[in-house]
């Protein structure tokens, strides 16, 4: 039975986010590998879970036998892999806050396109010297749907509650602006935009919320967001080379002083030396 992979695109989101929120915090963090948390732990098994769940689905949507492992044993096999304490404490749950999924979708109503599918396209950067470079932009979508002659892009998203605001801050997020820009390129006006199948997960109580919603397009930063992206790259492609600490600091309360506490950087950046 096949086990699907889950992890980042190959030239997605992330690492552009890191170099725009501040170059220095990107060169320090470009090759290092950070303990897991809570919830990044709980959200990477839940991406397992529902990956293997729609797999299957589709497989059944298309009248063959499922050949992806059972959602419970892709779980299992995750955490054994990992081989990490917060894997372990988590997976068991994980299986259970699914089974509480499915029980709120029992019947499908979506039919399956693609699951864990890497979408890309190119992003064009003019030159002076009138030559073109070429970045690759990749996008690892979740789930690609069809629904009422729409096809979607559907994206789980786990939270600890599900507030108003956990649907409004990911708007203009360059994940789904990137992913806008990519749908509208393959499908069209049958493009439909982008779901959040949003994952309510409260330890506190003892039955999770589950909601899905269409994000807004925000039509100006779609056709604005290739932009975006060459800045990105440019900036990379200036400092890349050079020690961390040589890279330029963003050097504003949001990147090193946040309401979630300091940049891991923070003291490196004030005295100097080497992150430990």
């Amino acid at each position: 039975m096949q086990y699907l992979d889950t992890g980042p695109s190959r030239a997605g989101w992330h690492r552009l986010a890191n170099v725009l929120k501040c170059p220095r915090y990107y060169a320090f963090n470009k090759e290092r590998e950070w303990e897991p948390t809570d919830a990044l732990v709980r959200g990477t098994l839940m991406h397992v879970a529902l990956a293997h769940h729609y797999a299957n689905l589709q497989c059944e949507q298309q009248d063959e036998e499922p050949s992806y492992l059972s959602p419970e044993d892709a779980v299992a096999r995750c955490a054994v892999e990992a081989g990490h304490p917060l894997y372990d404490k988590w997976w068991r749950k994980v299986i259970e806050v699914y089974h509480q999924y499915t029980a709120m979708y029992l019947t499908p109503s979506w039919h399956i396109l693609a699951v864990e599918k890497e979408v890309e396209t190119q992003v064009l950067d003019p030159h002076m010297d009138h030559t073109e470079r070429a970045y690759d932009y990749t996008a690892r979508i979740d789930l690609i749907v069809e629904h009422h002659d729409k096809v979607y892009f559907v994206d789980h998203k786990t939270s600890f509650a599900i507030l108003h605001r956990t649907h409004n801050k990911h708007t203009l997020s360059g994940q789904f602006l990137g992913q806008q820009m990519i749908g509208r390129e393959m499908y069209g006006d049958q493009f439909g935009g982008v779901i959040l199948n949003l994952i309510g997960w409260d330890d506190r109580k003892p039955v999770s919320s589950f909601k899905r919603k269409v994000l807004p397009y925000a039509e100006k930063s779609v056709a604005r967001f290739p932009e975006t992206v060459r800045l990105a790259e440019r900036m990379i492609a200036q400092f890349d080379g050079r020690e961390a600490f040589d890279w330029p600091g963003s050097h504003q309360e949001h990147a090193c002083q946040t309401t979630y506490g300091a940049c891991r950087f923070f003291e490196t950046c004030k005295r100097g030396g080497h992150y430990e």
